[in-house]
């Protein structure tokens, strides 16, 4: 039999206050073979919080009721403070380069990944470094897709990550995000999608 796979958004991109909590709806996967989660979280303040901002996900064998949930799987963004900088000159969609300072080509290594935050949040973007050229430049493994202008915020430490869950024998999924665990927290913002394997 074919696998058939869709892809949905459980979380749509948003930014989520210093000490929130969100909970997406329901997901039934009563015929799903296996669940692709993949998270994308990036700070969205400064701020050095005392305990991580925590994405779980949480499995329940009963088809309703709020009685049988249980932890199948986690990501921790880590407690170490974010730094964030300006952009020094506008990215065309298709980009690969980002301009930058010296103190700036400081903050965020080959392999990690930052976020660029755009006036209109669905334009924001979380892009993996792959070169630094020291006082110069970032590049990019992948080109911008929305047109970033000079002097919008990005923010290193982001997080882009996945977790697959088999789904047999479970009846229901569901995503909590929990930024409210530490007496410090920070705002941040994050984005949730899934790939459902049936068949």
């Amino acid at each position: 039999m074919a696998i058939v796979k869709t892809i949905s958004e459980i979380l749509a991109i948003q930014t989520l206050a210093a000490g929130a909590f969100k909970k997406s709806t329901d997901i039934d996967v009563t015929t799903a073979i296996s669940c692709d989660f993949f998270f994308s979280f990036a700070p969205n303040a400064t701020t050095d919080p005392d305990f991580s901002t925590q994405m779980l996900i949480e499995g329940s064998m009963d088809p309703s009721g709020q009685y049988s949930w249980v932890l199948l799987g986690n990501i921790g963004s880590g407690n170490d403070a974010a730094t964030s900088n300006t952009l020094d000159s506008a990215l065309a969609v298709g980009a690969t380069v980002m301009p930058e300072t010296a103190a700036s080509t400081a903050i965020a290594p080959v392999n990690s990944w930052i976020f660029i935050r755009n006036a209109i949040l669905a334009n924001s973007e979380w892009k993996k470094i792959k070169k630094v050229n020291a006082g110069v430049s970032y590049e990019f493994y992948d080109a911008i897709q929305f047109a970033q202008s000079v002097g919008q915020t990005w923010f290193n430490k982001g997080i882009q990550e996945v977790i697959n869950i088999d789904t047999q024998g479970w009846k229901r999924l569901r995503v909590n995000v929990w930024n409210n665990f530490g007496q410090i927290n920070r705002d941040c913002v994050l984005k949730v999608k899934m790939i459902k394997s049936e068949g």
